[in-house]
């Protein structure tokens, strides 16, 4: 091989790594921003989501919890609600539902509304959300059995925690955590006048 010709076939391998990368760096650019716990929502954009949800006939049984990009509410795009109303069975279920927020703050097009659970004798509780997570309790025959958890950005990708003791009442927190990171999630559940404190992590 000719001096030359090492030459170009090197230089044909940078350019041709090069243009992997940029490929590889727009692409991470289009990513879209991950879905955060938004804490506050404004009261028109609430009324009008509401109003989606009902249109599209599943109206909430309590005010829906918001995401959004970045959880800043000022970030135009899809948001995410998750909220419980009740199912044909008239049990309570969790649902999630996507909206389009323009930067303005009004919302366009419909809700598109897809059910978390498939548990036709069982009432969840309504989810409590903070960073990029979501968790709720499921309750059958007055007892609770499982907690669930999921990211905000696939909430239909669940972990699922099986009590080991069903509980007459349940309460869930979340632990403080910052964007990105895994919380804990604390469970207190009371069963026969006993409470117990689990940690989920």
């Amino acid at each position: 091989m000719t001096f030359r010709r090492w030459v170009g076939m090197w230089l044909g391998i940078f350019v041709v790594a090069l243009a992997l990368m940029a490929v590889a760096a727009w692409q991470r650019g289009r990513a879209p921003a991950p879905m955060v716990a938004l804490e506050s929502v404004p009261a028109a954009a609430r009324a009008q989501a509401e109003a989606l949800l009902a249109e599209a006939g599943y109206p909430p049984s309590a005010a829906p919890a918001w995401a959004g990009p970045h959880g800043d509410w000022g970030t135009a795009g899809a948001h995410r609600l998750i909220y419980v109303a009740p199912s044909e069975a008239g049990r309570q279920t969790v649902y999630a539902a996507r909206v389009r927020v323009k930067a303005s703050g009004a919302l366009v097009g419909r809700a598109d509304v897809s059910a978390l659970t498939d548990a036709p004798d069982a009432d969840q509780t309504m989810p409590i959300l903070v960073g990029e997570w979501l968790a709720y309790a499921t309750c059958v025959d007055g007892r609770y059995q499982s907690v669930t958890c999921a990211r905000l950005d696939d909430p239909q990708q669940q972990d699922l925690y099986v009590l080991a003791a069903p509980a007459d009442q349940i309460g869930l927190a979340w632990g403080e955590v910052a964007v990105g990171e895994s919380p804990a999630l604390l469970v207190l559940t009371r069963h026969d006048g006993l409470d117990q404190v689990l940690t989920l992590d």
